[in-house]
């Protein structure tokens, strides 16, 4: 409303006024989500520290990086060259920093080394592994273990192809080429998923010692010591060479379906026990089963938007699912009671790890699906 005696530069000079105050707080507004950003990166990095590194600037510098990466890759390395942990972005040195590093996301660090675009960077990565005078399961354990692998079918092929390449580099003395070195790196792939995938179908010729070496010479490897492929299939039976979690991805499950799966321990609602459950994070989802990825429904699932996870503190490796501050009330999910589904009578799920590294990696891996959840909602 304009007074009819304000005169027109009294007027231009209001709207002026009322131009810049609302330019100020829409700063004001930029600003705030700026302080919560580093708020909240505060609050979760100091699971990456110690206590002593926690009085160290470079270890919080350091911290910070980490838990960029964990979060978004690209940003993470941004972040890392721009405050000198990273000397330049050539594929060595991102490769040498992401080898030596601790506590990055075993999966956030598969996705990101699987990219095409990220091939150079993989190579220098298995070349800092000191695979000399290593037996060849030995070695691809190592790497394998190292991060957890894309199930998808050129993926896998890219990283045994590099995997093999830099074995060979390294043991000149080897048998095998680095082409036969990949092929028997594939078959290895095959035995694994036929012994240990439980949604694949599984192949009877591969369940023995005579199958494999079968295998192994219609890929023109039928020359291959009886004695090393036996080595190499009583290896594989008795352990995957790929982390128990990424088994099932490598079975044909549409890639990106399963963020990340594995037991955990959950403390009960109104009975405070706990109870081990095999649990799968998909779409926005933790969904619970009695034993690793049976067939029947999920004892329960919990949608994860809106949502927080954070460290509990009255249990070793624990953590929690529970609502932003000010948001009070149960959380919106289900369990199966009586054959029927029913509504979760929550205020906080609770969860136990084996170790501070799993409890790590499950953290980062429900942030992140939050996270895409509230994106998608914006």
């Amino acid at each position: 409303f304009q007074s009819p005696e304000m005169s027109g530069g009294k007027a231009a000079s209001l709207a002026a006024i009322q131009k810049e105050k609302e330019q100020l707080v829409l700063e004001i507004q930029r600003l705030q989500s700026d302080i919560d950003k580093y708020e909240y990166e505060l609050k979760n990095i100091s699971i990456y520290l110690t206590p002593e590194e926690k009085k160290d600037p470079k270890e919080q510098l350091a911290s910070r990086a980490k838990f960029k990466f964990n979060t978004k890759p690209q940003e993470g390395i941004a972040f890392m060259l721009e405050n000198d942990l990273i000397p330049d972005d050539s594929p060595a040195s991102i490769a040498k920093y992401l080898y030596s590093a601790k506590q990055l996301d075993k999966q956030v660090l598969g996705n990101y080394l699987g990219k095409a675009d990220n091939a150079k960077i993989l190579t220098e990565y298995a070349d800092q592994f000191p695979f000399a005078g290593k037996s060849f399961m030995t070695a691809l354990r190592e790497f394998m273990f190292s991060f957890k692998m894309i199930g998808e079918s050129q993926v896998i092929e890219r990283t045994m192809e590099i995997f093999s390449a830099a074995y060979h580099r390294q043991n000149p003395d080897f048998p095998l080429t680095a082409e036969q070195l990949f092929i028997l790196c594939y078959a290895c792939m095959m035995l694994q998923t036929s012994l240990h995938n439980a949604s694949a179908k599984r192949d009877k010729s591969l369940s023995t010692v005579e199958g494999f070496h079968s295998l192994l010479g219609r890929s023109d490897l039928k020359n291959l010591d009886r004695q090393f492929v036996k080595e190499i299939f009583d290896d594989i039976k008795a352990q995957p060479f790929v982390s128990d979690d990424a088994v099932d991805e490598l079975g044909g499950i549409e890639p990106g379906a399963i963020e990340k799966s594995g037991y955990l321990q959950k403390q009960g609602g109104s009975v405070k026990s706990w109870k081990r459950r095999f649990f799968v994070l998909s779409s926005n989802h933790l969904s619970y089963y009695a034993e690793q990825r049976s067939k029947g429904k999920p004892k329960g699932s919990i949608p994860l938007q809106g949502l927080e996870v954070r460290e509990a503190d009255d249990g070793k490796y624990c953590f929690e699912l529970v609502k932003p501050p000010g948001l009070d009330g149960r959380i919106k999910a289900w369990k199966e009671s009586n054959s029927s589904r029913v509504a979760s009578k929550h205020e906080c799920y609770r969860f136990a790890a084996t170790s501070v590294e799993e409890m790590e990696d499950w953290m980062n891996a429900l942030r992140r699906s939050i996270e895409s959840s509230d994106d998608s909602q914006v």
